[in-house]
């Protein structure tokens, strides 16, 4: 598109050169170059920006620079322009939309050129229509910018929670082996004090598989006799938040055994949700007293 401006300008205004240049820190590049016969200016050519160039004056005055004839001015005499036979010119600013100078869009011929009115709002109506390409390039590549910092931080995050899930499910599986492995039963109930979880040695202590426990509620378990202290225990666990207490339950044969639970409340967001602890069985202990 621009290239195509170049080409446009230079044949409609009848001039050799059309020219995009972009500047840098200590020099001047021709961007784009009209495809015109008697262009002296190629793409990719640089020039140092203090031997006295049309676009040094563009970019020190920041506004349109019209020279009608370099040859009867002084300040052009030793102008490389002028040397390559471009003797008029005219050149505006192009701008990022932040006010930043992205380089100069002009026109030079080698005879005396006073650009007509309708020359010079040609070259401005293309500035306007390069500017605005400037402004929608910086939101793309912001955008562009943003994406990649967000699909590198996504990156990030995804490898971090892959680290740490790789670590909670060690942590797990070393916790579950342990709890697994422990002598006394260990156990979790919900707030209607139903089995959500038990550990194997609840069958080694009372005979019941974990299975047969889960989803049922703890008083199953637990003689008549002993139920108003189970829920007087649980009462004072709701109170207290961590109590430890002594009771009796059947085990799978029907036979009585003293158990010793040590039992903590679980809370979400402040609230009680259920309650874990842990069961010695003490029925040994309770024949000795």
């Amino acid at each position: 598109k621009w290239q195509k401006n170049a080409d446009l300008m230079a044949a409609v205004i009848g001039v050799p050169a059309g020219l995009i240049m972009k500047i840098y820190p200590l020099e001047v590049e021709v961007f784009l170059a009209s495809a015109t016969p008697d262009n002296p200016y190629k793409k990719g050519q640089r020039f140092s920006l203090d031997i006295g160039l049309y676009s040094e004056t563009v970019i020190a005055q920041r506004s349109q620079l019209l020279i009608p004839d370099a040859r009867r001015d002084p300040q052009w005499e030793r102008s490389p322009d002028v040397a390559l036979g471009m003797i008029s010119y005219l050149g505006l600013p192009l701008m990022w939309p932040d006010g930043e100078m992205f380089g100069i869009i002009c026109v030079l011929d080698k005879k005396e050129n006073h650009y007509l009115p309708v020359h010079q709002k040609l070259i401005w109506q293309i500035k306007n229509s390069i500017d605005a390409d400037l402004n929608l390039l910086l939101k793309i590549t912001e955008h562009k910018r943003a994406k990649e910092a967000l699909e590198k931080l996504k990156a990030e995050l995804d490898a971090r929670v892959e680290t740490r899930t790789a670590e909670l499910k060690k942590a797990e599986e070393k916790y579950r082996h342990l709890v697994e492995k422990e002598k006394d039963i260990i156990y979790t109930v919900d707030e209607e004090w139903i089995y959500t979880w038990i550990n194997p040695a609840v069958e080694t202590i009372l005979g019941y598989k974990p299975e047969e426990l889960i989803g049922k509620r703890f008083s199953v378990i637990i003689p008549q006799g002993w139920r108003e202290k189970a829920e007087t225990d649980f009462r004072k666990l709701l109170e207290e938040e961590e109590i430890t207490a002594e009771i009796a339950v059947f085990d799978k044969e029907g036979q009585i055994h003293f158990i010793e639970h040590n039992s903590t409340v679980i809370k979400e967001d402040g609230k009680i949700v259920g309650a874990r602890g842990i069961i010695r069985d003490i029925t040994e202990r309770k024949k000795v007293e």
